[in-house]
């Protein structure tokens, strides 16, 4: 089963990740509700792109996003003001294949 690491966007060293084994398939937001991890949500339909997170390995263990979710990041990459270092997915869309990490990406 994957492993799924979220990484804090504060530069804190001390915070250890929080990871996550999750099925295959899963999407990241539910592998972490499962284990009792709460990550930012709103419609949980991919429309609202109020789940995002930066990729900051592990893209390829992502199936493809649909059209969707790549119609929310577009929309989130044209109005965001802070330019993302590594590609974004919505959690609550995103499938995972193999092991991921990730941290939440805030959008001043």
């Amino acid at each position: 089963m994957p492993t799924v690491s979220l990484v804090s966007s504060k530069k804190d060293p001390a915070e250890d990740p929080i990871q996550c084994t999750i099925d295959k398939g899963q999407t990241i937001y539910d592998g972490f509700i499962q284990h009792g991890h709460e990550l930012p949500h709103g419609c949980l339909a991919g429309s609202c792109g109020s789940c995002k997170v930066e990729i900051i390995s592990g893209m390829e263990n992502l199936k493809p996003p649909g059209v969707i979710e790549s119609d929310t990041i577009k929309s989130i990459l044209g109005t965001c003001k802070k330019r993302p270092l590594n590609p974004i997915r919505l959690a609550c869309r995103a499938k995972v294949l193999g092991d991921v990490t990730l941290q939440v990406f805030e959008c001043p």
